[in-house]
């Protein structure tokens, strides 16, 4: 665990660039990981599509309700 939380607090403030070389092979992992997050992102949404929809239609419709006179 301590590893992890120095590298948490190490890596996003290099001392230098020296340590630094992305090959041709890093950029294609790169861009397969955009695509990735991408997709997962989109089937997400896919799959949980009726409960985005139907909150929506809650938190937009919560005004506009009529109220109908008793009978």
């Amino acid at each position: 665990m301590a590893p992890v939380v120095l590298a948490f607090f190490y890596l996003p403030f290099p001392q230098t660039a020296d340590h630094y070389y992305l090959d041709p092979g890093s950029g294609s992992i790169i861009i397969q990981v955009v695509i990735a997050v991408a997709v997962g992102g989109l089937f997400a949404v896919k799959l949980f599509w009726h409960r985005i929809k139907s909150f929506f239609r809650s938190v937009f419709s919560r005004g506009r309700e009529i109220e109908r006179p008793e009978e």
